[in-house]
């Protein structure tokens, strides 16, 4: 128990020549009742990596020992996670996707393995590998809407719009207010010519983040697609007034003198 500060833990880290040091804080609140704190420095910076508390009611030194080291572990092992992957990352695909195999075999049930080795397989083109492995990701965390979305990309680049708007949707269901996940299943409504739905999820997006030029363009050519021509013009003349240096903005140029009568 006591106080210890992260310049404290940056000089024990330099004795033991280690990179992080991890310490767990334990302090009463009443009765029996403990609060435990955690948190991990990196030892040349003294900057604290991760943290995290709990609090519990215990009976015995045993007991909060065991607690404090729970909460330490947990941390401990989001930092070596986080640093792994970092790594992994920066490898060649072959070997990359060689040592997240073994990683799985050694903690199958660790997701993020499993969607690192999904963007492995994406970035050699073997989708139904990155499927595979997303679908995994999914099934072990199926409450994480960044892994839906994911999955919901590689399904839309293949073609399969239904699977990938389902997914959107999921997504959405767990994070309604990332307008990415509206952007995205707009997309794809855009693909299956399904342009009044795609138009609702380009207001939704229009409506979490009014200042993107890029809503405004692609809701003006879904307008544009069906027939609605005055409401194109004016999203393709938002679109510019927020950004006329867009990459799109010479194409929204082009849709407005063509919607409008001029040359194009």
């Amino acid at each position: 128990s006591g106080a210890v500060s992260d310049e404290q833990i940056k000089k024990l880290g330099e004795q033991l020549g280690v990179q992080y040091v991890c310490v767990a804080e334990v302090s009463e609140i009443k009765g029996k009742e403990f609060l435990f704190q955690a948190r991990v420095v990196d030892v040349e910076t003294a900057r604290v990596l991760r943290a995290s508390s709990t609090h519990s009611k215990l009976e015995s030194m045993r007991e909060m020992v065991a607690a404090a080291q729970k909460v330490a572990r947990e941390i401990v092992t989001g930092v070596m996670e986080e640093d792994f992957l970092k790594v992994v990352e920066h490898m060649n695909s072959d070997r990359a996707i060689a040592v997240l195999t073994e990683a799985i075999q050694k903690a199958p049930n660790e997701a993020a393995y499993y969607m690192a080795r999904g963007r492995q397989y994406h970035g050699r083109q073997e989708h139904l590998k990155t499927i595979a492995d997303y679908t995994e990701a999914i099934r072990l965390e199926p409450g994480n809407a960044e892994y839906r979305s994911k999955r919901g990309e590689r399904y839309g680049w293949r073609g399969d719009y239904d699977k990938a708007i389902e997914d959107y949707t999921e997504a959405i269901r767990l994070e309604p207010n990332n307008v990415r996940y509206h952007y995205s299943r707009a997309g794809t409504y855009n693909d299956k010519k399904d342009y009044d739905k795609a138009i609702a999820d380009y207001n939704e997006a229009i409506r979490l983040k009014p200042d993107d030029a890029d809503y405004y363009f692609y809701r003006g050519k879904a307008y544009k697609e069906k027939g609605n021509h005055d409401k194109a013009v004016a999203d393709f003349e938002m679109s510019l007034r927020i950004n006329p240096n867009s990459w799109h903005a010479d194409q929204a140029k082009g849709q407005i003198n063509e919607l409008k009568g001029g040359k194009k």
